[in-house]
């Protein structure tokens, strides 16, 4: 009897697995006017990922060590901070402001310019945040998809973001 109690369970949760893999009525369409020169763009983003940056990381990866390497991303970090505070700042965010705030003061005097992350010793991770959040928070819709230079994928807003930033 147990069995049969134990094949019924397993037939219920099987049956419960598979209701959840159904499939959408309509494909989604992704909102894309602008696909010919997305492509293009996309295009010529491979090309340079290919020809340019994945060479030169590997050099960079190469001939640096990873501590010299963490500093020149700690430095990189702390100074993006401002930009965070800012952002903060205009979406009402004022408890992540004051939190980011301090940890670019920690992280520029203490840790040497920003070279040294001390403040995420002392519990203060970055918040990050960006003008397309804030567009967000204006409520600004998403827009279109785009294919930004250098940059990649994106909609309108968080691309009039990555630019702005």
């Amino acid at each position: 009897m147990q069995k049969n109690a134990y094949i019924k369970v397993i037939s219920v949760v099987a049956l419960l697995f598979t209701a959840a893999c159904t499939v959408p009525d309509e494909p989604v369409e992704i909102f894309d006017p602008y696909e010919k020169t997305n492509r293009k763009i996309h295009k010529f983003n491979v090309g340079v990922d290919k020809a340019v940056l994945k060479p030169t990381s590997t050099v960079y990866g190469t001939l640096f060590p990873a501590p010299v390497r963490r500093s020149v991303s700690n430095f990189a970090n702390n100074i993006d901070t401002p930009r965070f505070v800012l952002n903060d700042i205009m979406q009402g965010n004022i408890v992540d402001a004051g939190h980011n705030t301090m940890r670019f003061l920690i992280n520029s005097t203490l840790g040497l310019a920003g070279l040294f992350d001390p403040a995420t010793h002392f519990g203060l991770e970055t918040r990050r945040t960006g003008f397309g959040e804030t567009l967000y928070v204006w409520g600004t819709e998403d827009g279109a998809y785009i294919e930004l230079p250098l940059f990649g994928p994106s909609n309108e807003r968080d691309g009039i973001g990555q630019v702005v930033d």
